[in-house]
């Protein structure tokens, strides 16, 4: 568990980065959260690299780089942008979305069931009872004109919500949807929802080696992860992002 002041500089770090600039200076950091000396920000960078939550990156500048945040965090991140997206079956929004074309008139917003991170049932077990689905323009699904329209669910798409960074490399930030087409063969290098067995699901790159199957991240600290064929499913592939700011 962080003490506030750790929790306070990891966010402000993570926030600045995630807005497209340089990672702060100690100068920077002290003013943002109310320190009197950089020697006190160093201090506390120093205890975050300690415990996995910040790298330092060797002969550069501003060369702070987040690793992971706080769960607490992340929960509240993962929500905040998920719930300006989501909605519950049956509600209006539900319904004006599937009824309503664009204004080109060639493609409708088609409901396809929403994942949560912090879903507390197995992902079989919510694929039967999705408690919650997500509009999506229906082009992203390769669906279009009234096919779309007639579909008041999508079973063949599911929306999934970046609960990590893990995946920073290939462009999908912590608390992004992405939407993964469901049953479809999946190659080598592709971004797949894979299924390890005993596990939850994992946004991955795939790499195929022979009879075995591996799952590549693009944090440099997490190595591949290789399993045989029987002890993991790959559901599907990536084919589309939502990302609210």
């Amino acid at each position: 568990m962080l003490t506030q002041r750790q929790e306070e500089i990891l966010k402000f770090i993570h926030q600045r980065i995630s807005d497209g600039q340089l990672s702060p200076t100690q100068e920077e950091i002290a003013a943002a959260v109310k320190l009197r000396s950089k020697s006190q920000v160093n201090a506390i960078i120093d205890a975050l690299v300690e415990r996995g939550f910040l790298r330092r990156l060797p002969r550069r500048a501003r060369a702070l780089e987040v690793i992971r945040l706080p769960e607490s965090f992340r929960r509240n991140q993962i929500k905040g942008r998920a719930e300006s997206l989501a909605v519950e079956p049956g509600s209006n929004s539900d319904r004006s979305a599937e009824e309503s074309p664009d204004l080109a008139g060639k493609h409708v917003m088609v409901h396809i069931p929403f994942w949560d991170a912090q879903a507390r049932v197995s992902w079989a077990d919510w694929l039967k009872a999705p408690s919650r689905i997500i509009p999506c323009p229906s082009y992203l699904l390769n669906r279009h004109g009234p096919k779309a329209a007639r579909g008041l669910r999508d079973p063949d798409h599911v929306a999934f919500v970046m609960p990590d960074s893990t995946m920073a490399g290939e462009g999908f930030r912590l608390g992004d949807v992405v939407v993964i087409q469901r049953h479809v063969e999946a190659a080598s290098g592709e971004i797949v929802l894979a299924l390890p067995h005993n596990s939850r699901p994992v946004v991955r790159k795939l790499e195929r080696r022979g009879t075995s199957l591996g799952l590549i991240s693009t944090d440099q600290g997490m190595p591949a992860q290789v399993y045989g064929a029987d002890a993991i499913t790959i559901d599907g592939k990536v084919v589309g992002l939502l990302r609210a700011y």
